[in-house]
């Protein structure tokens, strides 16, 4: 029988936006969703650039950089027009 783990809870915000976001992101747009389920209208490329810290996060994993467990702050990949996320699991 398949053994079921829990599915983590995952919250993203953007705190700070460089420069024009092309997904319109801006400062205060947040998302809350299982980590199993990708949140709807969160840009595909972020989505990418963040998903490992989401998976780590989510899974019980510390980064060393950070002072909090289940938080992390991460960017976008684009270079000109970064979006900043705080990423923290409920």
């Amino acid at each position: 029988m398949a053994k079921k783990y829990p599915i983590p809870i995952i919250k993203v915000k953007v705190i700070k936006v460089k420069g024009p976001c092309e997904a319109g992101h801006k400062v205060g747009d947040s998302w809350k969703f299982p980590l199993t389920k990708c949140p709807k209208g969160l840009c595909t490329w972020a989505l990418t650039a963040i998903f490992p810290y989401l998976t780590a996060l989510g899974y019980g994993g510390k980064l060393p950089w950070e002072n909090k467990k289940k938080h992390a702050i991460a960017n976008c990949s684009d270079p000109d027009n970064t979006v900043t996320f705080e990423i923290t699991v409920e």
